[in-house]
């Protein structure tokens, strides 16, 4: 009878120690995934910021155009293009366009 019992204690031992490896395994792919989504947060801001930035600089921009340009840059893509366009008027142009898209809806 001793001997049954250390083998259902064995037995028990093992599926814990599986467990806390699939636990632990679960545990670090969670870490992974919000690390990976706190720096991609991190870096919209950061780009949101740089496009407030420039645009609220542009002085060819009325105010109410201003206002408007925050909406443009909510998309990230938005974002991306509009800091990857190095020539102020294509920055402008590219800018009024997507405005008066959102201005004619």
């Amino acid at each position: 009878m001793s001997v049954h019992r250390s083998g259902k204690k064995r037995k028990k031992s093992q599926v814990a120690s599986v467990l806390d490896d699939y636990l632990e395994h679960k545990k670090n792919q969670t870490d992974k995934t919000m690390e990976a989504f706190l720096e991609k947060k991190t870096r919209g801001e950061e780009s949101m910021d740089r496009c407030i930035r420039i645009f609220e600089a542009m002085e060819d921009l009325t105010d109410e155009e201003k206002a408007i340009a925050a909406e443009v840059f909510e998309n990230e893509l938005n974002q991306e293009m509009f800091l990857k366009l190095i020539i102020h008027n294509a920055r402008l142009i590219w800018l009024r366009r997507k405005i008066s898209r959102i201005t004619s809806t």
